[in-house]
């Protein structure tokens, strides 16, 4: 289980990447696009757009086969997590959007970025049949506040 709760995380993770912010894959943070955090990049902390295809590209199939071997099960815990993973699918589709910002000049990276969104749209549609519409609660987003009148 060790391995499906990293990957769980690494989906979350995913999930809240902003515009702008670029992914560290070997020490899992994000950075922003200062001239510092360039430097930082280039010369200290090494690191690259095809490791962040790579994470992303490794981390949603993770997913995929994750919810495939338990979306079946007879036990709740195991349909519950299948529910969030789903729900943490569709975050990650914005994160993912937040990447294509990031790199908007690199069409490439960008291409691989719908084909993944592409996937996902075609196996929550799958998973949702399966387990009914999984859609997720409102909540406020971290940073951002709400009034009411």
């Amino acid at each position: 289980m060790d391995s499906e709760n990293d990957t769980s995380s690494h989906l979350k993770f995913i999930g809240r990447v902003n515009p702008e912010e670029k992914i560290n894959v070997p020490h899992m943070y994000v950075s922003g696009n200062s001239f510092f955090e360039r430097l930082c990049r280039t010369f200290y902390d090494k690191d690259n757009r095809a490791n962040t295809l790579v994470f992303v590209r490794n981390t949603i199939h993770r997913s995929f086969d994750i919810i495939e071997r338990h979306i079946h099960s007879s036990n709740p815990f195991e349909i519950s997590f299948c529910k969030n993973m789903i729900i943490d699918l569709g975050d990650a589709k914005n994160g993912i959007e937040s990447l294509k910002t990031t790199y908007t000049t690199d069409i490439k990276f960008c291409c691989d970025m719908d084909t993944i969104i592409q996937q996902i749209d075609g196996r929550m549609t799958i998973f949702n049949e399966m387990l009914g519409n999984v859609s997720k609660p409102l909540e406020k987003k971290i940073g951002k506040t709400s009034t009411t009148k």
